[in-house]
C-alpha cells in the first residue's frame, strides 16, 4: 500500500478545503488536493520502478486538519458540515460512495484545550458519525508533545516527529493505539470483508494492482529539519 499525502499549512476547510457541496466558490486547495493525488498517481511508476506495471486502486482517504477553522466564528458553527461535504465530494469525485475515510482528531496541545478547539473536536466526531459505518474517527490527543519537549518551543501545538511516528506506527514509544493508518487499514479490510461496491471483486489477490490512499494532513512536525523525514515517512511503503 501505498501513501500519497498532501499538506500546506495556515488553511481552513471553511475557505481554502471548501468542498463544493458547501456553496460557495470552491477552495483553491481543495482543489489542489485533487491534483496533488492525481499527480502523484502518475508518478508512482517513476519514484516505485516495481510498481509500474501495477494498477493503483484508491483504498481510502485520511482527514487531519482544523485549527485554522478555529479563529473564525462561522467556520466554527459550519465545520461539521462542511466536513460532511468534503468528504462526500471526494467519493463523489473518484465514484466510491464507500471508500474508507479516517478522520483525526485536532489533537494539538493534548486532551486540555479551550472551548474553540473541543468545539472542533465534537464536530469531527459528529461528522464520522453522520458520514456512516466505513468512516472513523481516530483521537488524536495521547501523540502531542509539550512545548518544552520540542526542538522549537514555541510551536508545541504541533506533533513533532516523534509524534508523528506515533500516528503511523502503533509501537512509538509507550502508545499502543494504531493510529491513523492503522485505523485506516482497518476500514479497508472492513470494506473487503463486507463486499463493498469500491473494490472489485475481480482485484482480489491480484499481485498487479496496488492500493492507493490519500492523506491531507495539516502541519505534522515542528521543525524544519523533520521535512525530509516528513517526506520519506508520507510517500513510502505502510
Amino acid at each position: 500500500m501505498l501513501l500519497i499525502k498532501t499538506a500546506w499549512g495556515g488553511k481552513s476547510i471553511h475557505k481554502d478545503f471548501r468542498p463544493p457541496s458547501s456553496n460557495g466558490s470552491t477552495g483553491e486547495f481543495y482543489k489542489k488536493m485533487l491534483a496533488e493525488y492525481r499527480e502523484g498517481l502518475a508518478k508512482i511508476g517513476h519514484e516505485f520502478p516495481q510498481l509500474a506495471k501495477h494498477k493503483p486502486e484508491l483504498s481510502g482517504f485520511v482527514w487531519f486538519q482544523g485549527w485554522n477553522d478555529m479563529f473564525d466564528d462561522d467556520a466554527l458553527r459550519e465545520y461539521e458540515a462542511n466536513l460532511i461535504n468534503l468528504v462526500k465530494d471526494v467519493r463523489r469525485e473518484f465514484r466510491q460512495p464507500n471508500l474508507p475515510v479516517v478522520i483525526g482528531e485536532l489533537g494539538n496541545g493534548g486532551p486540555k484545550a479551550g472551548n474553540n478547539m473541543l468545539t472542533i473536536r465534537k464536530a469531527q466526531k459528529a461528522a464520522a458519525k453522520a458520514l456512516g459505518p466505513n468512516t472513523t474517527f481516530v483521537q488524536t490527543t495521547q501523540f502531542a508533545r509539550p512545548a518544552k519537549e520540542s526542538p522549537n518551543v514555541g510551536h508545541g501545538h504541533h506533533c513533532t516527529l516523534d509524534g508523528l511516528a506515533g500516528l503511523v506506527h502503533p509501537t512509538t514509544d509507550s502508545f499502543t493505539h494504531p493510529g491513523l493508518l492503522g485505523d485506516l487499514l482497518e476500514q479497508v479490510r472492513h470494506a473487503d470483508r463486507m463486499g463493498s461496491p469500491d473494490s472489485d471483486p475481480r482485484l482480489d489477490g491480484r499481485s498487479d494492482v496496488v492500493r492507493v490512499d490519500m492523506a491531507v494532513p495539516h502541519s505534522v512536525t515542528t521543525h524544519h529539519h523533520d521535512r525530509v523525514a516528513e517526506r520519506k515517512i508520507g510517500r513510502a511503503h505502510v
